[in-house]
């Protein structure tokens, strides 16, 4: 069974993942959001930031932040590992960087 911390973990980047693919890989887009859908739904947050900063907004709001940072970084590299990249630069205290 996965802990609170590894669900939340997965949904941040299954999150950013499903940004990711939007922008590259539209066709595989509604499949990775799926994934990221369930995930989140495991954590059972309240979904509006008016119910506190972790909640469903806030995650996807860190994301998007993770995911444009991760844009930025990425440049014109072609050779770019984005799971590298996820592992590195996430947290799962995400309502701390809202």
């Amino acid at each position: 069974m996965l802990s609170e911390n590894e669900v939340t973990k997965r949904a941040i980047t299954w999150h950013i993942l499903a940004l990711n693919a939007e922008v590259h890989s539209p066709n595989s887009a509604p499949a990775v959001h799926s994934k990221a859908n369930a995930y989140i739904a495991v954590l059972d947050l309240p979904h509006s930031l008016q119910c506190g900063k972790r909640s469903v907004d806030g995650l996807r709001k860190y994301a998007k932040e993770r995911f444009d940072a991760m844009s930025e970084s990425r440049g014109d590299d072609e050779h770019f590992n984005v799971n590298a990249w996820i592992k590195k630069n996430t947290t799962i205290d995400f309502e701390s960087h809202i």
